[in-house]
Order: structure tokens, then C-alpha cells, then sequence
């Protein structure tokens, strides 16, 4: 399984061509954008499904995944934890946490 993860900035609409072409399994984007501002323009490397958290339109957590790999909340997600998302990755024995450490996290 190929899992990249990327902080991008903002604006990923006009970057993601160059991530997408390393042809990723699991994409985790930080500062990704609300997915009303997304547009795949090749159909071929269109992710099977994604989530978005955020509370910023312009700046939340993404993840994409590719081929054969379902995404899904934990059951035990809770809203009020902002730098905890848990994600269930199906077709494969393994969970993973991604974690969106958010400004007031890093000074």
C-alpha cells in the first residue's frame, strides 16, 4: 500500500495533479479545501471515496483513497476531539489515526 501524506497549502485544486501522478493508495491532505472546491480533472486518478473535516473551508483534513481501499469513520469519532480523526481503511487488516495538529498545536 502506497499512504502519502501532504500538507498542501490551501488551494489543493490547483496542485493535486502533481500528487495524484505518485499514483497514491491513501492520500491524506492537510489544508485541503471543503470537497464543493474540488475538481479531478482526470477522470482515471478520481479517488473511489473521500472524507473532509474542518471547520475553515478553505483549510481542513482530506483523505483520499484509491482502487480497492474504503474509507470510514471509527464508530467512536467524536466531533469534539479537532485534532483526532479516526478512519477505518477496509480491504486490509489494518486501522489508522490521522491526526490534523491544528496552529494553536504548533508554536
Amino acid at each position: 500500500m502506497k499512504l502519502i501524506t501532504w500538507n498542501c497549502q490551501g488551494a489543493f485544486r490547483k496542485k493535486a495533479e502533481h500528487i495524484l501522478n505518485l499514483n497514491p493508495d491513501i492520500l491524506v491532505v492537510q489544508e485541503c479545501e471543503s470537497p464543493e472546491k474540488l475538481i479531478f480533472k482526470n477522470p482515471v486518478i478520481k479517488p473511489k471515496n473521500f472524507l473532509w473535516f474542518g471547520i475553515n473551508q478553505n483549510k481542513g483534513l482530506a483523505i483520499f483513497s484509491f482502487g480497492n481501499y474504503k474509507l470510514e469513520l471509527f464508530e467512536q469519532y467524536n466531533p469534539e476531539f479537532k485534532i483526532v480523526t479516526p478512519i477505518k481503511v477496509s480491504n486490509i487488516k489494518n486501522s489508522f489515526v490521522f491526526c490534523n495538529l491544528g496552529e494553536q498545536y504548533t508554536r
